[in-house]
C-alpha cells in the first residue's frame, strides 16, 4: 500500500516528493523502490503524526511555493487526483490552501501554502493540519468529489480485504 503512494506521488506534476517514515523506518525502505521520492526519516515519529508532518516541512526544498500532504493509508488517491489538487493550488484562485473535500469536509490530500509552515511548526502530538485547514477555510478552496470512497482509510487487515468491493 505505501508503495501505491509512492507511486501516485512520483507520477504527480508535483516538482519534488518527499517521503517521511517513521516506526520501522530501515526495514520499510529495504522494501521499497523511492523513486524520485526524497526519503527521510522521522526519529521522533512517537512524538505522534505533527512530527512526521514537521519532518516533511523541514525537507521540502526552498524553492517550493507550498507542500502536498498526502497519507499512505488512502490507497485510492491517485496521481490524478494529486495533479487536480496542485491544478487548483498553482490556479489564479488566490487561494493558500487546496483540499479535497467530500460535502464540504476538507480531508486528506491536501496543499498548504509556504505561508503556513510557521504554523505548521506548532502542530503538536498525533494531529495533522485540519485543524489549520478549518481556521483558514476563507483561504481554502475545496474540490468537492462525489464518491466517499476515495477517502477509503486502510488501517486493519479487514480494511484491506474489502478494497477490491470499495474501488471507485
Amino acid at each position: 500500500m505505501l508503495q501505491r503512494a509512492i507511486d501516485a506521488a512520483n507520477s504527480s506534476s508535483s516538482d519534488y516528493v518527499v517521503l517521511v517514515l517513521g516506526w520501522a523506518s530501515e526495514l520499510i525502505a529495504a522494501e521499497i523502490d523511492p523513486g524520485r521520492a526524497n526519503l527521510v526519516f522521522n526519529k521522533e515519529y512517537s512524538e505522534g503524526l505533527s512530527r512526521s508532518i514537521k519532518t516533511g516541512i523541514a525537507n521540502t526544498p526552498e524553492d517550493s511555493a507550498g507542500a502536498l500532504f498526502m497519507v499512505a493509508d488512502q490507497p485510492l488517491v491517485s496521481s490524478e487526483i494529486l495533479d487536480l489538487l496542485i491544478e487548483r493550488f498553482n490556479s489564479n484562485e488566490g487561494k493558500g490552501i487546496a483540499a479535497l473535500a467530500y460535502r464540504n469536509d476538507p480531508r486528506n490530500p491536501i496543499v498548504i501554502d509556504r505561508r503556513y509552515f510557521a504554523e505548521i511548526e506548532k502542530l503538536e502530538g498525533d494531529r495533522g493540519a485540519k485543524e489549520l485547514v478549518l481556521r483558514h477555510m476563507n483561504d481554502v478552496q475545496l474540490i468537492n468529489v462525489e464518491n466517499p470512497k476515495i477517502f477509503l482509510d486502510v488501517d486493519t487487515k479487514d480494511n484491506l480485504q474489502s478494497l477490491n468491493n470499495k474501488e471507485p
